[in-house]
C-alpha cells in the first residue's frame, strides 16, 4: 500500500532583527518588548538597585497579560535589601515589601526567589543559609523563616529556590515543595538538588537529597515532561560524543537518576553559563544565558534555546537541537534573574548593572519546522487503484477555507 503523507509546515526562514543597541534575535521564537530601569545608585533609599531574582506574579493581569512580577534586591544597602513588586504597565516599583533585615538575622545575601500556589512569596539567601517566606506578600507580608541548616551541620548555602510546578509528577505536589539548588553541602564539596516540603519549618525540617554533584551548577524543573534540568556553572559540562567533545546538560528524573543530554551546537559556543536558566511552560524548552567568551568583547551574553522534550536517544544518552535566539543581549543577568511568564508569552530579564534594567521579550512556540497532520491512502493491496511513484505537487489554485486541498501525483 501506498500513503500520502500531509506535513503541516511552519515554514520561515530564520529571521534575525536588530534591536536596541547591537542585539539580535531570532524571530522565530523571540521579539523584543521593552525595558525600563527599576533602581539607580545614589537615590532614594527604598530604590531597588541589585537585582538578584525575578518571578511573575500569575494573579495580576491585564487583558490576559501578566503584569506584575516580584524583584528580590540584594545590595549591600540595609535601607535598600528586600522584596519588591513591579508593574510592568506603569513600569514602576513598589516600596520594600518585606525581608528588610541583614546578617543579624539571616537576610544578609538574598539570590533566589519563587512563589507557591497560593501567591505566597520564597527568597533564598546565601551568605547565612537560609529560606524565607513571605505570605500575602502585598498585605500583612508575614515573614516565616523555614529553612536554615537543612542538609545538617556545615555549609549548606542555597544558591536558589523553585518551586515544584504543576504536573512534574514523582509523587511531588505541585506548590507544596521546594526545589534548593544548594551549595556545598555539609562541606563536602558537593552541590545538591534538596526537596522540602513548604510547610517545614527551621527547626523541623522535612527534607530529601534529590540528587547531587561536585560541581556548581544552575537547576529548573520542568511542568512539561516531569523532569529537572541541569546545567554546570560556570562552564557547562563537556564530553565526547560519537569522537567530537561536546557539551552536555543533565536530565534528572523523580527518582534522581540522571541521563547526559548533549547539545547539537558547536561546543565553543556554549562554554560558559552566566549564571541564570528557566523552562518555557508553553513548551517545555530550556534557556540558558551564556556568555561570549570566543570574542574579544567577553561581556556578551548570548541566550540560548534547547529542545529538551523532542531530544531523541543516542546510546544511552540524549542529543538535542540547540538555537540562538538572542545574540549580544547588552545585558548582565543576574544570578536568578531570568523568568517566564505562566503562559510562556513573556520572558522577564532582571540586569543587575549601576541602573537595573528589567527586560521583556515576547516569546513564540510557534515551530519552524514540520508538524505532522494527516496520511491516507492511494492504494490498495492489489494496485487496483491510484498507485503513485512518489512525485507529488500542490495546486497553489485550490483551496478550501484558505488551506490549499488538491495535489498532483506521478
Amino acid at each position: 500500500m501506498k500513503r500520502l503523507i500531509i506535513l503541516l509546515a511552519a515554514v520561515s526562514v530564520t529571521a534575525i532583527s536588530a534591536v536596541v543597541s547591537a542585539q539580535t534575535y531570532d524571530t522565530n521564537y523571540i521579539s523584543f518588548k521593552k525595558e525600563f530601569v527599576i533602581g539607580e545608585v545614589n537615590v532614594d533609599g527604598s530604590e531597588i538597585t541589585v537585582a538578584a531574582g525575578v518571578v511573575f506574579d500569575p494573579s495580576s493581569q491585564t487583558n490576559g497579560a501578566y503584569n506584575r512580577v516580584y524583584v528580590v534586591n540584594k545590595t549591600t544597602s540595609n535601607a535598600k535589601r528586600g522584596l519588591y513588586s513591579v508593574d510592568l504597565d506603569a513600569e514602576t516599583h513598589s516600596d520594600r515589601l518585606a525581608l528588610a533585615g541583614d546578617g543579624t538575622n539571616d537576610q544578609d545575601s538574598p539570590n533566589g526567589i519563587a512563589l507557591d500556589t497560593n501567591g505566597d512569596v520564597y527568597v533564598s539567601y546565601g551568605g547565612i543559609p537560609s529560606v524565607w517566606k513571605v505570605a500575602d506578600p502585598l498585605g500583612t507580608a508575614a515573614e516565616t523563616k523555614v529553612l536554615g541548616y537543612y542538609g545538617g551541620s556545615g555549609d549548606d548555602d542555597p544558591g536558589g529556590v523553585l518551586m515544584i510546578p504543576t504536573g512534574f509528577g514523582g509523587g511531588y505536589v505541585s506548590g507544596m515543595v521546594t526545589v534548593i539548588v544548594d551549595a556545598g553541602l555539609n562541606y563536602n564539596q558537593q552541590e545538591a538538588l534538596v526537596i522540602a516540603k513548604t510547610s517545614v519549618s527551621d527547626t523541623n525540617p522535612d527534607t530529601h537529597v534529590l540528587w547531587d554533584d561536585v560541581v556548581a551548577y544552575r537547576a529548573v524543573p520542568s511542568p512539561v515532561d516531569g523532569k529537572i534540568y541541569v546545567v554546570r556553572a560556570p562552564l557547562v559540562y563537556r564530553a565526547p560524543l560519537n569522537g567530537e567533545l561536546r557539551a552536555y546538560i543533565l536530565q534528572v528524573d523523580t527518582s534522581g537518576n540522571e541521563k547526559r543530554m548533549f547539545l547539537n551546537i558547536d561546543p565553543d559556543q556554549i562554554v560558559q553559563l552566566d549564571d541564570t536558566i528557566d523552562i518555557n511552560p508553553a513548551d517545555g524548552s530550556l534557556w540558558l544565558n551564556i556568555q561570549d567568551v570566543k570574542g574579544a568583547d567577553t561581556d556578551r551574553r548570548n541566550i540560548f534555546r534547547v529542545d529538551v522534550v523532542n531530544a531523541v536517544a543516542t546510546n544511552s544518552d540524549l542529543i538535542a537541537e540547540v538555537q540562538l535566539v538572542v545574540e549580544d543581549t547588552g545585558y548582565n543577568i543576574g544570578k536568578n534573574g531570568m523568568t517566564f511568564s505562566p503562559d510562556g508569552s513573556v520572558l522577564a530579564m532582571a540586569s543587575p548593572n549601576s541602573q537595573d534594567q528589567l527586560v521583556l521579550y515576547t516569546t513564540s512556540t510557534s515551530a519552524p519546522y514540520a508538524i505532522f497532520d494527516k496520511a491516507f491512502y492511494t492504494t490498495d493491496t492489489n494496485q487496483s487503484t491510484l498507485a503513485t511513484s512518489g512525485a507529488a505537487v500542490f495546486d497553489p489554485t485550490s483551496t478550501s477555507n484558505g488551506v490549499y486541498n488538491r495535489v498532483y501525483v506521478l
